[in-house]
């Protein structure tokens, strides 16, 4: 039997609503949580990469202590946002199911998780700096050389990847 041209109409309108706004929440969440919180995976902002660099520093012990309280205070932050992400897809989803999704509704959702993300970029800046204010200038200057050589080395991975 053949369905009312209407209904087919409005069915490609819903599934196409629901794969943009998977794709946009998706995206959402693939850069809240790259690589997560599992050993030998990326984080998944820079400044957690250059927390990392800082570890590798000969750090005094009180230096030691702040960069691990701010590594596992960020990481805090990081899950509830993934937690965040996780209840605005589900919203959507729960938007989408309807014969009419609210709009706006599905563009505050995306808008409060960018606003989010942000504050976590924003606090993981903020911490990164009090961290850098205590450092000597030869840690400084050994940072700056780790940092760029991490940086070039993510500039060749890129170029084998975009070779194959």
């Amino acid at each position: 039997m053949k369905q009312p041209k209407t209904t087919t109409k409005r069915r490609r309108i819903l599934v196409s609503s629901a794969l943009v706004a998977t794709m946009v929440l998706g995206a959402s969440i693939a850069m809240a949580r790259p690589g997560g919180d599992r050993p030998g995976r990326r984080d998944g902002m820079p400044t957690m990469a250059v927390f990392r660099l800082m570890e590798r520093l000969d750090l005094t012990e009180e230096q030691e202590v702040q960069t691990v309280r701010a590594r596992r205070e960020m990481r805090a932050e990081r899950r509830a946002l993934r937690q965040f992400v996780h209840q605005g897809v589900t919203e959507a989803m729960t938007e989408l199911k309807k014969p009419q999704p609210d709009r706006a509704r599905l563009h505050a959702l995306i808008d409060a998780t960018v606003e989010k993300m942000a504050k976590l970029g924003h606090q993981a800046v903020d911490k990164l700096l009090e961290l850098h204010a205590t450092l000597t200038p030869e840690q400084r200057q050994t940072l700056g050389e780790q940092a760029q050589a991490f940086e070039e080395r993510g500039r060749f991975r890129r170029l084998k990847r975009d070779r194959r």
